[in-house]
């Protein structure tokens, strides 16, 4: 159900119809599948094919999540996180991406460190912060290696090394030592 959805959005093979493809996603929505209700979230909140509908974009992407897709998580921080259709909630959006960054998610790992960075939702923690964005630059997010270097200049070399560190032990760990 999920990829006839997705060849109707795309026209991959066929002609494009978004209204086909949202009942689509959500007939695979609705069957529990996470890959159709990450879709459903995404057209939901982007009015493809449907009235944009942020609340219940919101309500599937937590649903996919629950059930392990990153990329339903990562919807779901930053909906959280810029109060896009649903009241801004820096705790929830934090917990979203840390759950993207704990399975390697680069753009996880920096949005984890901006919000250390800035306290936003959690207490301040520029050491932390230098980590995740060691690793969410090692992972290959662009960004993240100019925010780091950034942050340096406020930093001892100590509280560098100890950091590097902290991110080497956290990588080698699965992500489970962090």
């Amino acid at each position: 159900q999920n990829f006839y959805a997705q060849a109707l959005e795309n026209g991959d093979g066929i002609q494009v119809d978004h209204e086909k493809a949202a009942g689509w996603y959500r007939k695979s929505a609705e069957n529990g599948d996470p890959l159709g209700q990450k879709n459903l979230g995404r057209i939901l909140l982007n009015g493809i094919g449907v009235s944009p509908d942020p609340v219940n974009a919101a309500k599937w992407f937590e649903k996919s999540a629950e059930q392990g897709n990153v990329d339903a998580a990562m919807w779901l921080a930053n909906m959280y996180h810029m109060a896009n259709g649903i009241p801004r909630n820096y705790e929830k959006a934090f917990s979203w991406f840390m759950i993207g960054a704990k399975q390697g998610n680069a753009y996880g790992q920096e949005k984890v460190a901006i919000m250390l960075r800035n306290g936003d939702g959690v207490p301040a923690n520029a050491k932390l912060a230098h980590m995740w964005f060691v690793l969410a630059a090692d992972a290959g997010q662009k960004n993240s290696d100019k925010l780091k270097r950034r942050l340096e200049r406020s930093m001892s070399k100590d509280e560098i090394v100890q950091s590097e560190a902290k991110a080497r032990r956290c990588r080698d760990s699965d992500f489970k030592d962090c």
